[in-house]
């Protein structure tokens, strides 16, 4: 694919979000989407054969998005600890600084359906989230390193900050909000991660 073909064919995705986030899913077509990016609307279909080849490469680019925003925010020389909060700081950052892109992905996640008339949302993932794979190679390193509880149920606490974060996916962007909900949200994982918390409970 050329340069101009990449470029095209991410302006197509850009302007998707915009009508998902602003018009919802019933008015994405690809007459819409063509009218909004000022193109002549066989110009999606070539590089978009279906609305649901679309809707699948639009998933793909939103969830690429927010992983490399998080993982640009987590340092690979800080502590395991600090790595958490990092993620959920960059992590609950996203949700207010793309809230665009968040409100087109609910709107996919539940209103698509595929070719089987399956919803979206309940498809099997054939790759683990790439949120996960950032976060749980950090709490490896911490419980590997001595710096974590070893008994850390990695799957457990994974599941819990994440969707912790997911529940502000639509939450005003107020950042004072935001920022109390990732100050408690980051003591209650710091809490169960430390090897201290862990000496305390005991006691």
């Amino acid at each position: 694919m050329s340069f101009i073909q990449e470029q095209r064919r991410e302006q197509i995705l850009k302007t998707c979000i915009e009508e998902l986030a602003e018009s919802g899913f019933r008015n994405l077509t690809f007459k819409n989407i063509a009218e909004r990016a000022n193109i002549n609307p066989s110009l999606v279909s070539y590089h978009f054969k279906s609305k649901n080849t679309l809707l699948f490469a639009l998933l793909e680019y939103i969830f690429s998005h927010k992983v490399q925003y998080v993982a640009n925010a987590v340092s690979d020389d800080r502590p395991a600890m600090e790595k958490i909060r990092q993620y959920i700081d960059a992590s609950l950052k996203y949700q207010r600084k793309f809230r665009s892109l968040n409100i087109a992905l609910i709107e996919i996640i539940f209103n698509a359906r595929t070719e089987e008339n399956k919803a979206f949302y309940l498809m099997e993932e054939d790759e683990p989230d790439g949120l996960y794979m950032i976060l749980i190679p950090i709490i490896e390193e911490g419980m590997n390193n001595g710096e974590f509880n070893p008994d850390t149920d990695i799957r457990t606490v994974t599941r819990i900050i994440n969707g912790a974060i997911d529940e502000m996916i639509l939450a005003s962007g107020n950042s004072t909000e935001s920022d109390k909900y990732g100050a408690v949200l980051f003591s209650m994982a710091e809490r169960y991660l430390s090897t201290e918390g862990e000496s305390k409970d005991e006691q």
